[in-house]
């Protein structure tokens, strides 16, 4: 309804020469003069009642209460894009005072449309700035000084910051990764040299993670001064899911020792070198025996848990240049090369087998295995293949003699 001019507050707010509205301190229309309504292009008495972020687009409802909460006894002014009842967007520039003389505790704001020159501009600066705190990627703008210009939420994020005050507070450059800033120098060099930049860093995230980024950057002209625009991708994820990829393509899920591939490409690598400087090259291949039983008797965990075992065994007793594979189901294969001597194999497999035929503890309970072992010293010319073959078929042979596999070299 329309204000009733004989009432205290209607007589008030009709006697004001600018557009008013009368907002309980939960932003509820109390009262509006008529040049509220024109301004909005209600009907009489048709804003009473209405919440005030009916009033304005739904971006903007936030900050617009936000702004009516803050108010005390002194004016406040503050600007925010509003709606007509055509849903034609303006922006307002307000004059905010809490009230507490009028019929109940309320806040009155006087509005006036914002001139039509500056419009357009403050509302497209408004849209830009809503739409660049919307994307998932960071954008950050900065002077080649690195005094920083501009961040949206998903850059401030990163840094572990929640406004740009906080990030300038940072100092020039200071929302660069603290390993990096050596490098911004040289980049802002080649970014000038060439107008952009593509390159990947690192930083920490608030939570103390390293994640990786990705960014691209260009070089912009703002009234005569060169400035640096950059996007800024977290690429976290696809990096973790490239190295577990590569690790589980080259490793045995179960074990972590090299599976097959990395076992042929590390040999060849060996045989390679030891054909150029005459390095002496061994391999020793295990097979565990009587470890079905093992499954049988205890049930595939505790058949795991030996295989684990084992591999940590074979592993911690060989030098880190070494290479310590399972080729599959209980099958081990140790490549050694730049041995002294053709003596070293042997003594290296017995430790080995030593090793294997400890008694493994899991728990209350005890398992022991052992392991037939065949080796063989790499040919001259010798590929990976027929070598490994015949430290498999030298296994073989030991397990069926019953003679130790060392002592059948030669």
């Amino acid at each position: 309804m329309s204000v009733d001019t004989n009432d205290a507050t209607g007589r008030f707010i009709a006697s004001l020469g600018d557009a008013c509205l009368v907002v309980s301190t939960e932003g509820r229309v109390l009262a509006a003069n008529a040049l509220a309504e024109g301004l909005y292009g209600h009907g009489p008495g048709a804003l009473l009642g209405m919440h005030i972020t009916d009033l304005c687009p739904r971006w903007e409802r936030d900050a617009l209460i936000a702004e009516i909460a803050s108010c005390n006894g002194k004016p406040r002014t503050f600007r925010a894009v509003q709606l007509d009842s055509a849903g034609m967007s303006f922006v307002g520039e307000f004059s905010a005072k809490a009230c507490h003389d009028l019929d109940e505790e309320c806040v009155v704001l006087l509005v006036r449309r914002q001139a039509e020159s500056d419009l357009s501009s403050e509302v497209d600066l408004t849209l830009r700035t809503l739409m660049l705190n919307h994307v998932t990627d960071g954008i950050v703008c900065h002077t080649l000084d690195g005094d920083l210009i501009f961040a949206n939420r998903a850059a401030l994020a990163t840094w572990g910051v929640q406004s740009l005050a906080e990030a300038r507070e940072l100092g020039r450059f200071g929302w660069v990764a603290e390993g990096q800033r050596k490098n911004v120098a040289a980049t802002i060099e080649r970014m000038l040299a060439e107008g952009e930049a593509r390159f990947e860093s690192h930083g920490l995230a608030p939570s103390g993670r390293t994640v990786h980024l990705e960014i691209h950057s260009t070089v912009v002209e703002n009234a005569g001064e060169r400035l640096i625009l950059s996007s800024v991708r977290d690429i976290t994820d696809r990096i973790e899911a490239e190295e577990t990829m590569r690790y589980l393509a080259y490793h045995d899920m179960l074990t972590g020792l090299a599976n097959r591939v990395m076992l042929e490409t590390e040999l060849a690598i060996a045989l390679s070198q030891s054909d150029r400087h005459g390095d002496l090259v061994g391999v020793v291949f295990l097979d565990l025996n009587d470890f079905k039983p093992v499954n049988d008797t205890y049930g595939h965990a505790i058949g795991d848990h030996v295989l684990r075992e084992v591999a940590d065994r074979l592993a911690g007793s060989v030098r880190q240049t070494d290479t310590v594979a399972r080729p599959g189901g209980d099958e081990f294969v140790v490549v050694l090369p730049r041995l002294s001597a053709p003596e070293d194999l042997r003594d290296i497999a017995a430790k080995l087998a030593r090793e294997v035929g400890k008694p493994i503890s899991i728990g209350s309970t005890t398992v022991s295995v052992t392991a037939s072992v065949g080796i063989a010293l790499h040919v001259p010319g010798e590929d990976a293949e027929t070598l490994l073959t015949r430290a498999d078929l030298a296994m073989y042979a030991s397990r069926e003699h019953d003679v130790p596999g060392w002592e059948m070299l030669g």
